[in-house]
């Protein structure tokens, strides 16, 4: 599930390249200079390399994940929250740079701007 609240900065993937693929809802994604509007069935596809983000349009968004090769599911353990269901933790928000900086940067991720409402 995406949620507006947790919408990344601007950033780039220095070893794996990201990938979704929408079932339901709606998001924009912003990768280097495309902008690509998503909806259910719809792929959406970042080489590693290449600064992205994202923004979730309609709440909730059920989006499939993708990275390849496998390690960034290591980032998400450990910057997540398990989830028991498809309700949203009380006070869901993306980590603060303090948080994120350092965790990006060991997972071979670089934050190079605001997330795209920011901006």
């Amino acid at each position: 599930m995406a949620f507006q609240s947790t919408e990344p900065p601007l950033h780039i993937h220095h070893r794996e390249d990201e990938a979704w693929y929408i079932l339901d809802g709606k998001m924009t994604f912003y990768v280097g200079d495309a902008v690509l509007e998503a909806t259910a069935g719809c792929f959406a596809f970042a080489p590693r390399g290449i600064p992205h983000t994202f923004t979730v349009d309609a709440e909730p968004t059920r989006v499939l994940v993708f990275a390849s090769p496998a390690g960034f599911e290591h980032f998400a353990l450990e910057l997540g929250e398990q989830a028991h269901d498809d309700t949203p933790p009380a006070g869901l928000a993306a980590p603060g740079p303090e948080v994120l900086g350092p965790v990006a940067e060991r997972y071979g991720i670089e934050v190079v701007g605001p997330p795209a409402r920011a901006r």
